[in-house]
Formats: structure tokens, C-alpha cells, sequence
């Protein structure tokens, strides 16, 4: 996996996200946008209706989203060596018992 920020020439800022190698690459064009840089707080815009909200902590992005009964934590950050490491924690939250 690697991402790939850059400022583009039109002002926006993007975020392309790729899995895969050569032989089997899949790309993902989003846009990355500052809600408030003073908070460090961002989003990604993934080009559709969906918006991620992520808040910069250090030098980690940091993201939640829900996806059915499921919460992912996602973050994002440049190792010491200049490698991206990635971790997506993934819970589910249902009811192991009844209401009384």
C-alpha cells in the first residue's frame, strides 16, 4: 500500500491511496480537505457521498467510521525511515444479550 499527498494545481490537495503491485494495482483518487488547521482537523473526500473526518495528532492521522454495526479506527503515519504504516482496527458492536 502506499499514499501519495500533493497539492494540486486547481488548490485542492490529494490523496491517492494505492493497493497492490504492478500486476494487480488499484487505486483510490481523494481529495484530502482542511476543516480547521488550528485543530488539525481534515477530511477526506472520497469523490462520492462519503466524507471521513480525520484529526492530525502528531504526526498521525487518525480516523473513525461506521460501516453497518462495525467502527473502524484508522491511522495513518511516516515511520522514522520515511515508510507509511497503516492501522485499521476494525469492532463490531451487537448485542450479546437482551434488554430487560
Amino acid at each position: 500500500m502506499s499514499l501519495e499527498i500533493a497539492n494540486q494545481e486547481n488548490g485542492e490537495v490529494s490523496w491517492v491511496l494505492t493497493y497492490g503491485n504492478a500486476l494487480s494495482q488499484s487505486s483510490r483518487h481523494y481529495n484530502l480537505l482542511t476543516i480547521d488547521e488550528t485543530k488539525g482537523h481534515y477530511a477526506i473526500d472520497e469523490n462520492s457521498s462519503i466524507i471521513i473526518h480525520q484529526l492530525l495528532v502528531g504526526n498521525e492521522f487518525v480516523s473513525m467510521l461506521e460501516i453497518g454495526s462495525s467502527k473502524i479506527q484508522t491511522t495513518y503515519a511516516i515511520n522514522s525511515n520515511g515508510t507509511l504504516g497503516v492501522s485499521m482496527d476494525n469492532c463490531t458492536f451487537k448485542a450479546i444479550r437482551g434488554a430487560k
